[in-house]
């Protein structure tokens, strides 16, 4: 089948060369991609550089352009994400004496290289398409924009909502449907992880009539995502049916993005209703193995949460390398997860790494739909420091209220009262927390939810051994200390890797001795694994 798809190619540019039908020599070429095998990488990538080569020589830019983005689409659908941007990147070198062309390529350039995960690079190719839009005409200079508005948004950039609402009307206008469905998708998912569900239903409808319109199928399942998803973040859980029927359609379209998310609406469904499993995990990494390596970034989050929800302890889970819109949801995951489960050392890792990289603008994600507000609050809980986090859960609560996610507004409240009731709490207003359990519990059995499995979920976030709620307390700094001296360091060592004076590190150890009625160092290790301050053991 290659050979014959290459020989059509080649008969196509001997045709091209006496007629100078550009067109058609760009239709040929990119039916031989199609006919290519996938897997011989170079065959494929020699009649697409001669392609590219041709348009070049007939100055057919457009051309150029369209044979680039399809053949890098073609590799990066075939999971070479990498080659995919070395295309794009061979291909820019050839378009920079066409503005409209080399906007193209370099923008699109711009959107692999942010989903590999390369989010400073992305931005960086970014500066560099911006002159090319300026210069190209209407439809390079919208296409830059869209893609440059992809980047943004998988940036989690605070001004990315604007720069993907401002050339949606542009779009629609031009007939560019492939442009304005694009940035319908992402605007969706942020408007979403902005917290604002109710404004995005208009954007999710007009998705759907879109693709009904032109008969897209895979941009009918995008709309069916986001619409069980601002479902699911209600409180009106789906019938587990029409998640099945969703799931299908993905399958079918090979949708991988929208795939993921029902997946993981499924798995979000399971957790609430108390019917967790690892055979959805299991369908969900296989999925995910498949996208970008930015999805891929993390994901070990929905798979922590599953074990932590049937009871399993977690020792060590790793923040991932960056946050970005499209792993949002992987990570809200993995903070429940050691909040609820993991070792106080690994529960205090994760909040400094969330508050270091969660822009505040960020409230919650398409594909794990719950509160940050909530889940920061329970890793306050599990890192030893309560008084946050009842601040963060009240915050949640209200916030979950005045926005409409009533499941999360009922979840902060159960979570609340757990906190206020086993938390040693002093400043709270009286009844507060028989108040906050009564109504949390009530809220959750209206929205058809099991109470107890969330009530239990909320203790194990206070109790660092299920077989003791008791457990000595270290607070957050007492646990980094702990953790150095567990490695060995001298006082004067752990002062100077925490910036603090070697007094305040021998201060900090003779708290954690007495906490844990520890001897020394070695013994205070020992107890510290075995009371899962500290993973592992001795």
């Amino acid at each position: 089948m290659w050979r014959m798809a290459t020989r059509t190619s080649r008969q196509s540019a001997a045709k091209t060369a006496q007629t100078d039908d550009v067109t058609s020599y760009v239709d040929e070429a990119r039916q031989a991609l199609r006919n290519a095998d996938p897997n011989d990488v170079e065959r494929w990538q020699q009649t697409y550089e001669t392609g590219l080569s041709e348009a070049y020589r007939r100055k057919d830019f457009q051309g150029l352009a369209t044979i680039a983005m399809f053949g890098a689409t073609a590799l990066h659908e075939q999971g070479l994400h990498h080659e995919a941007v070395q295309q794009l990147h061979f291909a820019a070198t050839m378009a920079q004496k066409n503005a409209t062309a080399a906007a193209y390529v370099l923008s699109l350039r711009a959107v692999y290289e942010a989903l590999l995960g390369e989010t400073a690079t992305a931005m960086a190719t970014i500066d560099e398409a911006r002159p090319f839009i300026a210069q190209a005409d209407d439809r390079g200079r919208l296409g830059g924009l869209t893609y440059e508005a992809c980047v943004s948004a998988i940036a989690l950039s605070s001004n990315a909502y604007a720069d993907l609402a401002s050339p949606v009307t542009e779009a629609d206008m031009s007939g560019y449907d492939w442009m304005s469905s694009a940035l319908r998708c992402w605007l969706i998912a942020l408007q979403v992880a902005r917290g604002d569900w109710r404004a995005s239903q208009p954007w999710t409808e007009s998705l759907r009539i879109q693709a009904e319109t032109v008969n897209h199928p895979a941009r009918r399942v995008d709309a069916v995502a986001f619409d069980l998803a601002n479902h699911v973040l209600s409180g009106q859980l789906p019938e587990s049916e029409t998640l099945e029927v969703a799931i299908e359609r993905g399958r079918e379209t090979n949708n991988l993005i929208a795939l993921q998310r029902l997946l993981a609406l499924r798995l979000r469904r399971a957790v609430l209703t108390g019917t967790p499993s690892e055979h959805d995990a299991d369908e969900l990494d296989a999925v995910v193995a498949r996208l970008d390596p930015a999805f891929r970034d993390g994901a070990t989050g929905y798979r922590a949460l599953i074990a932590a929800y049937l009871g399993e302890s977690i020792e060590v889970l790793n923040p991932p390398t960056q946050l970005t819109l499209v792993n949002l949801g992987a990570v809200l995951a993995a903070m429940e997860a050691v909040a609820l489960a993991g070792t106080q050392t690994n529960a205090v890792e994760w909040l400094r790494w969330s508050e270091d990289h969660f822009p505040a603008h960020i409230e919650t994600s398409v594909e794990w739909p719950v509160s940050k507000l909530r889940v920061m609050g329970l890793l306050n809980l599990r890192a030893g420091s309560p008084v946050s986090g009842v601040a963060l859960l009240r915050r949640a609560q209200a916030w979950g209220e005045a926005h409409g996610y009533r499941a999360e507004a009922a979840l902060a409240r159960v979570v609340l009262g757990e906190a206020l009731t086993h938390g040693d709490i002093r400043e709270q207003k009286a009844g507060e927390q028989r108040a906050a359990r009564r109504e949390g519990w009530q809220a959750l059995e209206a929205l058809g939810l099991p109470p107890v499995v969330h009530s239990y979920a909320a203790t194990r976030a206070l109790a660092l051994r299920k077989d003791d709620e008791r457990s000595p307390r270290l607070t957050p700094q007492e646990t980094r200390v702990m953790a150095l001296l567990a490695q060995g360091m001298s006082y004067r060592q752990i002062g100077t890797e925490l910036g603090i004076s070697w007094r305040t590190a021998q201060l900090h150890a003779n708290h954690i001795y007495r906490k844990l009625g520890a001897s020394g160092k070695m013994h205070a290790a020992e107890l510290a694994r075995e009371l899962r301050v500290l993973p592992g053991t001795a």
